[in-house]
């Protein structure tokens, strides 16, 4: 979740199977967020390390557009590296 827009107590998921976490955001927030950029650098290196394109694309983006978009890059001999 890129945005984090919750605005009430939530009772959090973990997708991994483990425990659920009951929090109120506004108190998470700033440490999810922390979290996640450094999880969102982390793999960005490790790409970057394997000569692999990174091209960060969120799940309410037209799949169309992104393809083009690599692939117009691709073409064009620019990545994202």
């Amino acid at each position: 979740e890129l945005s984090f827009d919750f605005r009430r107590p939530m009772r959090f998921l973990d997708m991994e199977g483990g425990p659920a976490l009951f929090a109120e955001p506004t108190e998470i927030a700033d440490r999810y967020h922390k979290a996640l950029r450094g999880y969102l650098d982390d793999l960005h290196a490790v790409v970057l390390e394997s000569a692999v394109d990174y091209h960060r694309v969120r799940l309410d983006e037209d799949y169309e557009q992104v393809l083009m978009r690599f692939l117009v890059g691709r073409s064009r001999g620019r990545s994202a590296r």
